[in-house]
């Protein structure tokens, strides 16, 4: 019914062009100068190097297609793309999902004959109310390929008082659904169970807005069973071991899916800590070098003290040392404060240079561990690719 596909920012025009372009139906033209279309089944297939643009889309019913986020949302597409991104705050992880895309499909009951576009407009509504309608690129309707269905794109943005621009992008943020765990006895935020609440929510929107029993979305086990039963009576033998093999390898799919999710987050917590290393490296080196200019105006003990006094203020800790250490009294220090001052100051390099030696033999660990893991992961998935080709050899 409906299935969520990311695409990368760092990819550039050339993918998210030629996704908008099958958004919009731009035509295209092939080095012979035949038109076509471009596919959305090419495009989500990652690794693939080349266009069949083979695909269902009847021309002749191109014009029927529409973009319900047409009002809201009146750029073009990539402009739009650009501009939004260019506002909110991004970890350079997060660009690997920058643009997400759901893509609903009308269930084919009778009950939706004549309410198409009633059924996309309360999908729609309900997608802009989970996403904001703020972060929309486009929500085209496609009435000439297949069963009719809606690619509903966006960035994916939420709340982040945390950066100055407010906001951040997360695929991972906005795909998060609340459960209880029985183990520790309380309610968590986080993916298990996201697609299921999200057809379930999106089922319950329908009804509501539409004034209809069962929407279609989410299917009862009675309708489960009824579709089963009509595959099996209608499908032969070799099909159905076909669809049995189909299914195993979605299953392995989706468990290789999960495998890479996992490892993506476990890079990307470790990045999130090298980062929060490397910046406190950085402010502690600028703490070091704020003092060393003072240090020019040593000999005027009461131009340095000022110089001190006003570090301290903006909180540099080496120069609070130094100040509490001279002690605050009123009027210029004498020799004696300059020289506890000086003593301070020597024990808070020692001291700090000792801590940015060890931040940044952390951040270089980490960073170790994380090439590990994906040089690992890359020979993991090099290994499953020769089996299943020997798996194939033998049959």
């Amino acid at each position: 019914m409906a299935n969520q596909q990311g695409f990368s920012a760092a990819e550039g025009a050339a993918a998210l062009g030629k996704l908008f372009k099958h958004f919009d139906r731009t035509k295209m033209k092939d080095k012979d100068g035949n038109v076509y279309y471009q596919t959305y089944d090419w495009l989500t297939v990652r690794g693939s190097k080349h266009s069949t643009n083979k695909s269902d889309i009847d021309p002749e019913r191109t014009h029927l297609n529409y973009n319900m986020a047409a009002d809201d949302q009146k750029l073009p597409q990539m402009e739009f793309f650009k501009k939004r991104l260019g506002e909110v705050w991004c970890h350079k992880s997060a660009l690997k999902n920058a643009l997400l895309d759901w893509v609903v499909t009308l269930p084919d009951m009778e009950q939706y004959a004549g309410r198409e576009r009633e059924f996309f407009e309360a999908v729609y509504e309900k997608l802009c109310e989970m996403y904001g309608r703020e972060n929309v690129v486009s929500a085209w309707v496609h009435m000439d390929e297949g069963q009719p269905h809606m690619h509903f794109a966006f960035l994916p943005i939420v709340a982040d008082p945390k950066h100055e621009q407010g906001f951040k992008l997360s695929r991972k943020a906005v795909n998060t659904c609340e459960r209880y765990d029985e183990k520790r006895r309380e309610v968590k935020v986080d993916t298990r169970g996201f697609s299921k609440k999200f057809h379930d929510d999106l089922e319950m929107a329908i009804r509501e807005s539409m004034g209809l029993e069962q929407a279609g979305v989410v299917l009862t086990e009675e309708q489960r069973a009824k579709r089963q039963i009509k595959e099996n009576m209608n499908d032969p033998q070799e099909l159905r071991e076909a669809k049995k093999a189909v299914s195993r390898l979605e299953a392995e799919r989706d468990r290789l899916n999960r495998s890479v999710s996992r490892l993506e987050s476990y890079i990307e917590s470790l990045e999130k800590i090298i980062s929060g290393l490397e910046e406190r490296v950085e402010r502690k080196a600028a703490w070091v070098m704020e003092i060393a200019k003072t240090l020019n105006l040593r000999p005027i003990i009461g131009k340095w003290q000022s110089a001190l006094e006003k570090l301290a203020s903006s909180n540099n800790p080496i120069a609070k040392a130094a100040v509490e250490a001279a002690g605050r009294i009123s009027g210029t220090w004498d020799e004696r404060q300059a020289k506890r001052a000086d003593r301070a100051i020597n024990g808070e390099l020692v001291r700090i240079g000792k801590e940015m030696d060890a931040d940044a033999a952390e951040a270089k660990r980490l960073k170790s561990i994380a090439a590990q893991t994906v040089k690992d992961a890359r020979g993991q998935g090099r290994r499953g690719g020769m089996q299943e080709k020997q798996r194939k050899n033998e049959r």
